[in-house]
């Protein structure tokens, strides 16, 4: 049962490139809202995670998405995959929005930049583009552009944890987005911003008016 008011979406990132129809999930994070109490959650889940799919046997969770879109194609990938998460971590998902880095990227773009929170040092020992190896972020904020957020979030082998600190930092560039949008000097782009997501999204259940209204929702909470 889900407290009036509250909903669970889920964000994917996809390591889809340019030109490909499907991809792994990269990263996996579920974010529960309860507008009502003005409280948001975000739980990243690990990749990593072992989970088992009827006839196929135990797998990686980052695997479940390609393989239900190599079976049943791109459309209906996304909604088995997301199926499968809502079983494996056993509550309902109402949303889902899957993005890959050119996406990303676009998005912090198109807000300008966002200020990151970055929880420890960073160093850049896999960037998306070679002249940005060896680039190190102190820990710290940081006002940034898409291409540096989407390079400090593919990071995972200079940060503590390996792939749970790759998680924080996906976590404080989401909180760094919502901070941007949910800015009362930003409110009027909420609508704009909304009806251009399907320039970022590569999949997602959300209508344009569900995401003006959750955005316009959530900037009232802040």
């Amino acid at each position: 049962h889900q407290a009036k008011g509250s909903f669970n979406a889920l964000i994917i990132g996809s390591d889809e490139r340019r030109g490909q129809t499907a991809g792994h999930t990269d990263s996996m994070m579920l974010v529960h809202a309860n507008l009502a109490k003005h409280r948001y959650t975000v739980l990243s889940i690990p990749r990593d995670s072992r989970i088992y799919m009827p006839n196929l046997g135990y797998t990686k969770l980052t695997s479940v998405q390609s393989v239900y879109q190599d079976k049943y194609g791109s459309k209906k990938g996304i909604t088995m995959a997301v199926k499968t998460i809502s079983n494996y971590l056993d509550v309902p998902i109402n949303y889902y929005l899957e993005t890959n880095y050119w996406g990303l990227r676009s998005m912090v773009n198109a807000i300008d930049g966002i200020t990151i929170n970055l929880p420890f040092k960073v160093r850049l020992t896999h960037p998306w583009y070679p002249k940005d190896y060896d680039k190190t972020f102190s820990q710290g904020k940081h006002q940034l552009s898409g291409k540096m957020i989407t390079e400090i979030v593919h990071e995972r082998d200079s940060v503590p944890g390996t792939d749970f600190g790759r998680q924080r930092l996906q976590e404080a560039a989401l909180v760094g987005i919502v901070n941007k949008v949910t800015d009362p000097a930003n409110a009027l782009k909420i609508p704009a911003l909304a009806k251009s997501m399907s320039k970022f999204l590569i999949a997602t259940n959300l209508k344009t008016t569900d995401m003006i209204s959750i955005g316009l929702a959530v900037k009232g909470n802040f």
